[in-house]
């Protein structure tokens, strides 16, 4: 019984030493619509809901005390809205916009979402005009832990069924 509560302790210790370690997340995905969402729709009549697609991008990093270099790259909501309607003018390319990364704070979030209207343009052309877009995020706190990660838009395009 006192090697069960020995490992169980050893466990929590190490655990809880990794409590503290920064960590990044990239979401980059596909989606469906819901019915509530396609309610919001001005020309439903005109379009059924399989025309339409969300596309969000969340990249989030958080615990980050003691950070000696914080570099993240990511691509302004702005080019890739340009980049998706000079591809396809009927995309509607409609925008929510969230970021806030003063490094002051010890996180930071980027979180676009695009109403998209895929009648025109495949899942396959969607990923060749995203694919000119990346995430990459390096971190390094001041007792060496790392974490570089790099996203693809196009390649790494997550689809949600």
């Amino acid at each position: 019984m006192k090697k069960i509560y020995l490992i169980l302790i050893i466990v929590l210790v190490l655990n809880g030493c990794s409590l503290n370690k920064p960590y990044v997340t990239i979401e980059n995905s596909l989606r469906d619509l819901s019915e509530d969402e396609f309610k919001y729709i001005n020309d439903m009549n005109k379009y059924t809901i399989e025309d339409f697609k969300y596309y969000e991008l969340k990249v989030e990093g958080k615990k980050l005390d003691d950070v000696e270099v914080r570099e993240i790259t990511i691509p302004e909501e702005g080019l890739i809205k340009h980049a998706l309607v000079e591809y396809e003018p009927n995309i509607w390319a409609l925008l929510k916009s969230l970021s806030q990364d003063n490094k002051s704070e010890n996180f930071f979030v980027y979180e676009y979402k695009f109403l998209l209207n895929m009648s025109e343009i495949s899942v396959d052309e969607l990923r060749d005009v995203l694919d000119e877009f990346e995430v990459r995020i390096h971190i390094k706190t001041k007792d060496g832990y790392e974490i570089e990660e790099e996203c693809n838009l196009g390649l790494d395009l997550s689809i949600i069924e």
